[in-house]
């Protein structure tokens, strides 16, 4: 920031306006859209959390969504961490994290779930 900014008693005015240029979402904003586009069942909400991803910045998000979704999402679970894998490869595709797709994909094969393991052959081709 500028002395003369600085000055004029101004900094908050201008950091608010350059937040505003160059936006930069928070981490909480992509964990919270990417568990709303990979835990419903309901499909407007899971377009809903897509939608809000893809609202952030690419290569931010690209960056940052392999961290997020590993933290956000509990592939793990018995019950329901098939379909939170499936939902999370489908939003890499959608945000062509190709990178990130592919690892996933790849460390799916190894999975002892066989729904995660059949996800992950559809999705590993990707890479190739």
């Amino acid at each position: 920031m500028s002395r003369a900014v600085q000055a004029l008693g101004l900094t908050r005015s201008v950091s608010i306006a350059c937040t505003r240029i160059h936006p930069r979402p928070e981490l909480e904003a992509l964990h919270a859209a990417v568990q709303r586009a990979c835990q419903p069942t309901y499909h407007p909400y899971i377009l809903e959390g897509r939608k809000r991803v893809a609202d952030m910045p690419r290569q931010w998000v690209v960056e940052n969504i392999e961290a997020v979704g590993r933290s956000a999402l509990n592939f793990a679970d018995d019950e329901w961490g098939f379909w939170e894998y499936g939902r999370f490869l489908e939003l890499l595709h959608e945000v062509a994290a190709t990178e990130v797709l592919v690892r996933l994909a790849r460390e799916g094969l190894e999975n002892s779930n066989p729904d995660i393991r059949d996800l992950a052959e559809r999705w590993a081709a990707h890479g190739e």
